[in-house]
C-alpha cells in the first residue's frame, strides 16, 4: 500500500514511481511503504464514529434522521440507540412510538416523504436487508459487525449517495488531426497544466483519518484545496486540444479526475454527511489507481507515437516517465 509523506495532488501519485522532483520548482509528492492500508482504517473509523455517544454511529443518525449531536433526539429520555434498540422511532416520543412502518419512508410526524432522497432509498435498503437477514436469523438482532457488513455492501453497490458527472466524448475539445505537431501541442499543454494546478500535500487518507481520531472539524479542511486543485486540473484537461487518436484516452483521464474530486469531496464531509464519508473511504483505493491508470495510459500514447519531447518542453515530464 502506498502512503503519502508530503502528500498526494491530482498528478502527484503518478510522480511517486515514475519521476524525481528535483527538477521542479514545484514540489508534487514522494511517498513510502505502508503495510496497513489507511483507507482501511478509515472505512472502520468511519463506520465506528459515535459522536454523541448514544449507541447510533453518526451514519446511521443520517439514515434514522436523528441529530448525531445530540444522544436523545425526540428528548422523550431514552438516547436514540436504546430506542432503535427496543424498535422505537427515535424522532418520535415516547413510550407509543413503537416502529409499526417502514421508519425510513417517514418524515418525524409520521407523515410519507415525497419524494424520498438519495439517503432516504439508501435507508430503505438497509433496514429491508436488516429485517430479511434478522428474519431469517429467527428474529435475533444482528450485531454491529453484521450491520455495518450490510451497509457497506449496499454502498459498494449504490452510485446514488456520492454524484459526479460522467463526460462524454462530445466534451471534449478534439482536433481534427493527429499530426505529430498536434501530439506534441497537446503534450505540452497538459504537461503545463499539470505543473500550474499540482500542489504539495498530505494524503487524503491521512488528512481523513486524523480529522476522525481527533474529532476536530477544522482539520478535514486540509483537503478544501486538493479539492480545488482537483477541480481546476479537470476544468483545464477539458479544455484541452487533444488529438482524434487520444480521444478515447484523453476521456478515460477526464472522467478519472471527475471521480477522485467527487470521491474526495465525500470525504471532506465526515462532520456533516458521514454515509457519503462512508462510501467515499471505500470508493478512495479505487478512483485513485483508476487515475493513476488514466495517467500511464496517457504516457504511453505519447511513446508509442514517438513523441520525445524535449528538457525545455512541458511535456518532458512524460518523456521522463519509466
Amino acid at each position: 500500500m502506498i502512503i503519502i509523506t508530503t502528500g498526494i495532488v491530482a498528478f502527484g501519485i503518478f510522480f511517486v514511481a515514475t519521476k524525481s522532483q528535483k527538477d521542479s520548482s514545484k514540489p508534487i509528492t514522494s511517498t513510502g511503504i505502508q503495510a496497513v492500508s489507511i483507507e482501511e482504517q478509515n472505512i472502520d473509523l468511519v463506520a465506528e464514529k459515535d459522536t454523541d455517544k448514544d449507541g447510533l454511529k453518526d451514519w446511521e443518525e443520517v439514515l434514522w434522521h436523528t441529530d448525531p449531536q445530540k444522544a436523545d433526539t425526540d428528548g422523550d429520555g431514552t438516547s436514540d440507540g436504546k430506542e432503535v434498540e427496543l424498535e422505537r422511532n427515535p424522532t418520535v416520543k415516547g413510550p407509543n412510538d413503537k416502529i409499526a412502518n417502514h421508519p425510513f419512508a417517514q418524515n418525524q410526524d409520521g407523515t410519507k416523504s415525497e419524494p424520498l432522497t438519495a439517503t432516504d432509498k439508501f435507508a430503505r435498503d438497509v433496514f429491508t436487508q436488516y429485517m430479511t437477514t434478522k428474519q431469517a436469523n429467527g428474529g435475533t438482532p444482528l450485531t454491529t459487525a453484521e450491520q455495518k457488513e450490510i451497509v457497506l455492501n449496499l454502498l459498494d453497490k449504490s452510485d446514488t449517495i456520492l454524484t459526479n458527472v460522467e463526460y462524454a466524448r462530445t466534451d471534449l475539445e478534439i482536433a481534427k488531426d493527429s499530426s505529430p505537431e498536434t501530439i506534441r501541442a497537446y503534450g505540452n499543454e497538459l504537461g503545463q497544466i499539470i505543473k500550474t494546478y499540482s500542489i504539495s500535500a498530505r494524503d487524503e487518507g491521512i488528512i481523513l483519518r486524523d480529522s476522525v481520531k481527533e474529532e476536530d472539524p477544522e482539520s478535514i479542511k486540509e483537503l478544501d484545496p486538493i479539492i480545488k486543485a482537483y477541480q481546476s486540473l479537470l476544468t483545464n484537461f477539458l479544455k484541452t486540444k487533444v488529438p482524434v487518436s487520444a480521444s478515447l484516452i484523453h476521456l478515460a483521464l477526464v472522467n478519472s479526475f471527475s471521480d477522485i474530486l467527487s470521491v474526495v469531496q465525500g470525504m471532506s464531509r465526515i462532520h456533516t454527511d458521514p454515509l457519503s464519508t462512508l462510501q467515499a473511504a471505500g470508493r478512495f483505493p479505487e478512483v485513485r489507481g483508476n487515475m493513476i491508470t488514466s495517467l500511464q495510459r496517457v504516457s504511453t500514447y505519447f511513446k508509442e507515437n514517438g513523441m520525445v519531447f524535449t528538457e525545455g518542453e512541458q511535456g518532458y515530464l512524460f518523456s521522463n516517465t519509466k
